[in-house]
Protein backbone atom coordinates (compact mmCIF):
# COMPACT_ATOMS: atom_id res chain seq x y z
CA UNK A 1 0.00 0.00 0.00
CA UNK A 2 1.89 3.42 -1.31
CA UNK A 3 0.68 6.80 1.17
CA UNK A 4 -1.82 7.79 -1.61
CA UNK A 5 -3.90 4.63 -0.77
CA UNK A 6 -3.03 4.67 3.11
CA UNK A 7 -3.94 8.80 2.99
CA UNK A 8 -7.29 7.38 1.09
CA UNK A 9 -8.11 4.84 3.68
CA UNK A 10 -7.35 7.09 6.76
CA UNK A 11 -9.76 9.51 5.02
CA UNK A 12 -12.85 6.85 4.21
CA UNK A 13 -12.33 5.84 8.17
CA UNK A 14 -12.67 9.18 9.35
CA UNK A 15 -15.71 9.68 7.14
CA UNK A 16 -17.05 6.46 8.72
CA UNK A 17 -16.47 7.14 12.05
CA UNK A 18 -17.14 10.21 12.51
CA UNK A 19 -19.82 11.35 10.07
CA UNK A 20 -22.53 13.60 11.17
CA UNK A 21 -20.63 14.87 14.06
CA UNK A 22 -17.89 16.34 11.52
CA UNK A 23 -19.04 16.48 8.04
CA UNK A 24 -22.99 17.46 8.53
CA UNK A 25 -21.95 20.90 6.71
CA UNK A 26 -19.86 19.02 3.81
CA UNK A 27 -22.71 17.11 1.93
CA UNK A 28 -20.42 16.14 -0.93
CA UNK A 29 -17.06 15.16 0.85
CA UNK A 30 -16.81 11.36 -0.60
CA UNK A 31 -17.01 13.08 -3.98
CA UNK A 32 -14.05 15.13 -3.53
CA UNK A 33 -10.49 13.88 -4.97
CA UNK A 34 -8.13 12.34 -2.85
CA UNK A 35 -5.66 15.21 -1.62
CA UNK A 36 -8.35 17.95 -1.11
CA UNK A 37 -10.30 15.13 0.78
CA UNK A 38 -7.90 14.75 3.10
CA UNK A 39 -7.17 17.66 3.22
CA UNK A 40 -10.94 18.31 4.38
CA UNK A 41 -11.31 15.58 6.84
CA UNK A 42 -7.99 16.35 8.98
CA UNK A 43 -9.48 19.91 9.46
CA UNK A 44 -13.04 18.66 10.47
CA UNK A 45 -11.99 16.18 12.75
CA UNK A 46 -9.60 18.46 13.95
CA UNK A 47 -11.86 20.44 15.00
CA UNK A 48 -14.97 18.26 15.65
CA UNK A 49 -14.02 15.02 16.48
CA UNK A 50 -12.26 15.23 19.84
CA UNK A 51 -9.60 13.36 21.07
CA UNK A 52 -9.98 10.44 18.71
CA UNK A 53 -10.00 13.31 16.14
CA UNK A 54 -7.30 15.07 16.74
CA UNK A 55 -5.28 11.91 16.44
CA UNK A 56 -6.81 10.77 13.29
CA UNK A 57 -6.02 14.33 12.07
CA UNK A 58 -2.61 14.27 13.14
CA UNK A 59 -2.12 10.83 11.10
CA UNK A 60 -3.32 12.52 7.91
CA UNK A 61 -1.27 15.26 8.32
CA UNK A 62 1.72 13.18 8.43
CA UNK A 63 0.37 11.06 5.65
CA UNK A 64 0.31 14.40 3.31
CA UNK A 65 3.13 16.15 5.07
CA UNK A 66 5.27 12.63 3.45
CA UNK A 67 3.80 13.14 -0.01
CA UNK A 68 5.28 16.59 -0.16
CA UNK A 69 1.99 18.38 0.73
CA UNK A 70 2.57 22.24 2.77
CA UNK A 71 0.77 22.94 5.41
CA UNK A 72 -2.60 24.66 4.54
CA UNK A 73 -3.78 26.08 7.97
Amino acid sequence: MDRTDRLEALADVAIVVFGVRCFWCVPGVRDLAPLPRAKLVARQTGKHGGVRGLCLAAEIEAELHALGEKSWR
